[in-house]
């Protein structure tokens, strides 16, 4: 594929098909576009992780790191070219409603859920109407928005551009795992987690809004930068 031909991209993207459920636009369709892009942009960590084992290996040649950087700095060109491509065909004023839904952190999604928060259904004693149909289930208070831009991919490539190493971001020292697990009994406040909002919401994202296993990834690869010296900017 062409990464510098959008229409190539979009074609590549519209031939992603799924097994699951919400998988229910057909190619080229706008809401197929935007969901299965992300998709798209996940595939180029291929090359990225090809490169990173290049660079991070004890016994590569001094070629073999450069190839590996290579490898790095085009898997993320291609996935932001790839980005560039999500919002074909989305009419413009309904972008507004589609991201209000996965917007924010705690307490930052608007009027979308229910006062209580997050409502699921048949998992709990909670009682909960909509539209006349009364359901039981459970409420999760205080429920962690989500955002594409949050995805572990770029959380991944900040921490080999030294970007995260200003918020030690995942430095996941004791003190920093023993904040992080008050926050989850909600004995602590996502909102202290940095020295102003912004701080605090980017901490949030990096720590509550991508799986286990990737944190632990993203952890593991930033010792090993910082091993590395990897970091370091004149």
């Amino acid at each position: 594929m062409n990464y510098d031909n959008p229409n190539e991209v979009l074609d590549f993207i519209a031939n992603i098909h799924t097994n699951v459920g919400f998988c229910d636009m057909s190619g080229y369709n706008p809401e197929h576009n935007f969901r299965f892009n992300h998709t798209g942009m996940e595939l180029q960590m291929s090359q990225a992780f090809r490169g990173w084992k290049a660079i991070s290996a004890d016994h590569s040649t001094a070629d073999q790191v450069i190839q590996g950087w290579k490898d790095v700095a085009q898997a993320a060109e291609r996935a932001h070219k790839v980005f560039k491509t999500m919002m074909t065909g989305t009419p413009v004023d309904s972008y507004p409603l589609v991201r209000l839904i996965i917007k924010g952190t705690r307490e930052g999604c608007g009027t979308v859920f229910d006062e209580h928060g997050v409502f699921y259904e048949d998992c709990g004693p909670d009682a909960f109407t909509y539209d006349g149909r009364k359901m039981s289930g459970c409420f999760v208070d205080r429920e962690f928005g989500e955002t594409g831009a949050n995805s572990s991919m770029f959380k991944w490539f900040d921490i080999l551009s030294g970007t995260a190493k200003e918020r030690s971001a995942y430095n996941l020292n004791p003190a920093k795992i023993e904040k992080l697990r008050g926050i989850y009994t909600n004995d602590e406040d996502p909102g202290d987690l940095g020295d102003n909002p912004i701080d605090s919401m980017q901490r949030a994202f990096e720590a509550f809004t991508v799986p286990t296993i990737h944190l632990n990834v993203l952890a593991r690869d930033n010792r090993r930068a910082e091993e590395l010296n990897l970091q370091e900017h004149d």
